[in-house]
């Protein structure tokens, strides 16, 4: 029997001595069970906060696609790309509280 999951997070990392993926950035995948987090059918804001314009460049000319995988799931949905090195070097300091089972900081 497989346990019920509310949120998944993997990271991918090139790995080191392989040929070809020297330099490749790591790879994030996010699996969120809507349902269980109860938000399906409302409204959906996803904010990414980058270090640079090439990011931010990358992430919006993807909006489409991640709009589209969403879009059964939500009533609106809204993507913005902030470049903000502050916010995320703060990220570790900062908590909202109470921590609650639908919280869900994602910085890439």
């Amino acid at each position: 029997m497989v346990a019920q999951k509310e949120a998944g997070l993997k990271v991918y990392y090139a790995k080191k001595g392989r040929r070809g993926e020297e330099g490749k950035t790591p790879r994030v995948a996010l699996l969120l069970e809507m349902g269980r987090l109860g938000m399906v059918g409302k409204d959906l804001n996803i904010t990414f906060f980058v270090e640079s314009e090439q990011s931010k460049t990358v992430i919006d000319a993807e909006q489409a696609e991640i709009k589209t995988a969403l879009k059964k799931s939500f009533n609106t949905i809204a993507v913005n790309t902030v470049v903000n090195k502050r916010k995320i070097e703060q990220f570790d300091e900062t908590d909202i509280s109470p921590v609650t089972k639908k919280l869900l900081d994602l910085t890439i």
